[in-house]
């Protein structure tokens, strides 16, 4: 509708795109007319109905989708439905959260990511996804995993895919949501550094303390009872082989 109003169409033909939909959803102070992204808007909508869900257990809406889709005992999470024609609603709402809240790293770990997840702007994909220093620690953990990785369009997205780097094993699994944060938090602590403090650390030291760091926690959980500290931190694809 928006499109429409912006390009009419001129006779049968195709519509006269005048200006670029990116330019026209930027804020007003850009020089846009603050339409803003659409995507962005459905990801706040789906945040909102999920922070509704287990808050509104007498409403009508509720009670739909907990008739629908069945709802796990947590209260919180709605049971995939087996067997749907179409692709479950709920599925989409539930999917920006799995990768994160599942993860084991420290809870201001999650946090961080969440909030630079849903912040706004292209800044938060540069600073985190695309700027140098931190694309060479996503190749970096991607090399590791022997993977060929084309970067994303948006950070949201690199939460979202499922990448399995370090395979399909719960070690595997576990491992690779741990590394990710840590990456993400590590990058946070050194763009404050940098900007607050006036110093940083080399890529290489950033991604030694990644490595580091993914070891410790993952030392720490069940799922690597047994293992050694030094050997985690050497060797992730030969621990993470394991059919655990």
């Amino acid at each position: 509708m928006q499109r429409d109003f912006l390009w009419p169409r001129v006779g049968e033909g195709k519509k006269d795109h005048l200006i670029r939909w990116e330019v026209v959803s930027r804020p007003k102070k850009l020089r846009g007319l603050g339409f803003g992204k659409t995507s962005m808007r459905n990801i706040a909508l789906l945040r909102k109905w999920l922070w509704r869900f287990p808050r509104e257990r007498s409403s009508l809406w509720h009670k739909v989708i907990a008739s629908i889709y069945g709802t796990h005992p947590n209260e919180w999470d709605a049971n995939m439905v087996v067997g749907w024609s179409h692709r479950c609603p709920w599925k989409s709402i539930a999917q920006v959260f799995q990768f994160l809240w599942s993860s084991k790293v420290p809870s201001e770990f999650k946090a961080l990511a969440w909030l630079v997840a849903y912040g706004s702007g292209e800044s938060i994909d540069h600073l985190f996804l695309h700027c140098p220093v931190t694309i060479g620690l996503w190749h970096k953990l991607f090399n590791l995993a022997r993977l060929v990785w084309v970067p994303p369009r948006s950070f949201e997205d690199m939460l979202v895919i499922t990448f399995k780097g370090l395979g399909n094993s719960l070690r595997g699994k576990t491992l690779w949501q741990i590394a990710c944060l840590t990456l993400i938090w590590l990058v946070w602590q050194e763009i404050n550094n940098r900007i607050f403090e006036d110093k940083g650390r080399t890529e290489e030291m950033l991604w030694d303390l990644i490595r580091f760091y993914s070891s410790l926690w993952a030392s720490c959980i069940e799922a690597f009872r047994g293992v050694p500290l030094s050997v985690l931190q050497l060797n992730w694809i030969a621990v993470c082989a394991s059919k655990v």
